[in-house]
């Protein structure tokens, strides 16, 4: 009877050991492979119709391997503890594994009937305290890879966003930038509204913006129309929108797509999100908010609300309240 138990002790001792090993493999090959290339795939998230300022998500696409180290490097140097945890959560790990096989092994030797050495109940309390350790080490060090393979996908979108071509007017002349070039404190500061859609929608939003011009400028908003069509395979193409580019072209408020190759790619992402969540793009638009910051403050659904987006900046300043991140 005794070594029934014993038996049926080490086997269960044995798929705690392996079902703990199993979820904690896949998040270490996952954030094995995003050392490389960040996201290989982009990650499809929820469209809402939420109009306020808040933190989300966006898809990301492939990187190179050195902007992926780059990224690395940052997340590092803003989070110089996390190596240190999963260093020490590791090796908990490794210590409790290693524990859990001794005494397992010399608990199987008891079932058999190998006389001598611990008694049966010592040997079952040290392989339950090492399963134990094993659970709740592994769940911590899942937890960091988790977090960090996040925010490694916030950065690597950040990074392609920065990296997309407009042609704005600055000082009464046109000149080419980068949305990076945006940011707070490289004096071109800006809120980037940019909206994407068919071009009858891209240009009757930017009909629409056109009546709150001065506003816009005054609270340094600016309007990126991004004009697409789809084919019928689905397949995804910038058109420039040229109707509505000319119309808009000289104008203080709109910044033109530059590099429309770069736009369709970092546009595809987004759109086949969109549509695989019944999302009908060309019909109703998708509208990103980018603030002075560089964070994208707004993904929803829909043309932009100029005169909320205004009153949004405008209340702000009115309360005393900080505008210059939004």
């Amino acid at each position: 009877m005794m070594k029934c138990i014993l038996l049926a002790s080490f086997y269960v001792a044995a798929m705690v050991w392996s079902s703990t090993t199993a979820f904690l493999l896949p998040a270490v090959q996952k954030n094995t492979v995003q050392t490389n290339s960040i996201i290989r795939a982009p990650k499809k998230l929820t469209i809402t119709k939420h109009r306020s300022y808040h933190e989300v998500s966006m898809n990301t696409g492939s990187m190179d391997p050195d902007s992926a180290r780059k990224l690395r490097l940052r997340e590092e140097t803003e989070n110089p503890f996390r190596k240190v945890r999963m260093f020490g959560y590791g090796a908990a790990v490794a210590s409790a594994s290693v524990g859990f096989l001794i005494a397992a092994t010399r608990l199987l030797a008891k079932g058999t009937g190998v006389q001598g050495g611990q008694e049966v109940d010592e040997l079952l309390q040290n392989v339950g305290i090492d399963l134990g350790a094993m659970v709740l080490f592994s769940v911590l060090l899942r937890n960091e890879y988790a977090v960090q393979a996040k925010i490694l996908e916030r950065m690597a979108q950040g990074a392609r966003i920065a990296s997309l071509r407009v042609r704005a007017q600055v000082e009464g002349t046109t000149k080419q930038a980068t949305l990076s070039d945006f940011r707070r404190g490289r004096g071109m500061d800006k809120r980037l509204v940019i909206f994407v859609g068919s071009d009858e929608i891209v240009e009757k939003s930017l009909i629409e913006a056109e009546a709150y011009s001065e506003k816009l400028v005054q609270n340094d908003l600016l309007s990126i129309p991004v004009a697409i069509s789809l084919d019928g395979d689905g397949k995804l193409r910038c058109t420039g929108g040229e109707s509505a580019a000319a119309a808009a072209a000289g104008r203080p408020h709109v910044a033109l797509p530059a590099a429309l190759n770069q736009w369709q790619e970092w546009a595809a992402s987004e759109v086949e999100a969109a549509l695989a969540q019944g999302v009908d793009v060309q019909g109703q638009g998708l509208t990103f908010v980018i603030k002075k910051n560089g964070r994208v403050g707004q993904r929803a659904v829909g043309s932009p609300p100029w005169r909320v987006f205004i009153g949004d900046v405008e209340d702000r300043q009115a309360a005393g309240m900080d505008v210059t991140n939004i």
